[in-house]
């Protein structure tokens, strides 16, 4: 879609560059423009405040587990840099005594000489402070509560990154141009979707213990850089 002004009529439109005849107004006029229907498209999928304390507890849940699951990848790694220090000291030791050519010593010690740097830079990948965490994650869930009035109070970069957390796909217009479509949304959102229809069928919420025997419902993208907008 392409952005154009018409200055005499002080009115702005989006033009689809592949479809005939697809223009549609970028702002109100006779009918709802462009940037009104997307903020209807993030309010029906923003999540239920009703949900927020059973998420906070699900999301506290989630990233401690996950923080015990990087625990242990970490100690792993670290054992497999220790392995090919061991190499390295043998390969020397060869080296050494003349069991090996220096071209030959030169090529695997390159090779044990990336598998660390490979290693140290998993290593040295940040983890995220679980002392905050509360904090984090009430951010976090009043973001996803407000994202209509987030974005109509957002500059145009923090929209841009909104949209890409919020898709993950390509957003299209309908050929009716009454609302937008998409194959893919951020499956946090999609989850909370689910639970917020399932609340209102029931008429009487979540129960909590269903909380702890949940599966970890953080998918892909709920890490802590999808919400540091």
């Amino acid at each position: 879609m392409t952005f154009y002004t018409i200055k005499k009529k002080g009115l702005s439109y989006y033009k689809c560059n592949k479809c005939r005849g697809m223009n549609i107004n970028a702002t109100k006029s006779n009918k709802v423009g462009a940037h009104e229907l997307f903020e209807k498209k993030l309010g029906e999928i923003q999540i239920s405040e009703d949900l927020i304390p059973l998420l906070e507890k699900q999301l506290a849940l989630t990233f401690k587990k996950n923080n015990i699951d990087v625990d242990k990848r970490k100690k792993g790694l670290k054992s497999q840099v220790n392995d090919i220090h061991i190499n390295k000291e043998k390969l020397e030791e060869r080296f050494a005594f003349g069991d090996i050519t220096k071209v030959i010593y030169d090529k695997y010690y390159k090779i044990e000489d990336d598998k660390e740097v490979g290693l140290l830079n998993q290593l040295n990948e940040p983890v995220f402070d679980l002392s905050n965490l509360e904090n984090f994650i009430n951010t976090a869930l009043k973001f996803c509560s407000n994202l209509k009035r987030v974005w109509q109070l957002a500059s145009f970069s923090i929209r841009k990154r909104i949209h890409t957390v919020v898709f993950s796909d390509k957003i299209y217009l309908s050929s009716s141009k009454d609302e937008y479509l998409t194959e893919n949304i951020n499956s946090f959102f999609t989850l909370t979707d689910t639970l917020s229809r399932e609340c209102n069928e029931k008429k009487k919420g979540l129960d909590n213990r269903k909380i702890e025997k949940s599966s970890v419902v953080a998918g892909t993208g709920l890490e802590p850089a999808t919400f540091g907008l």
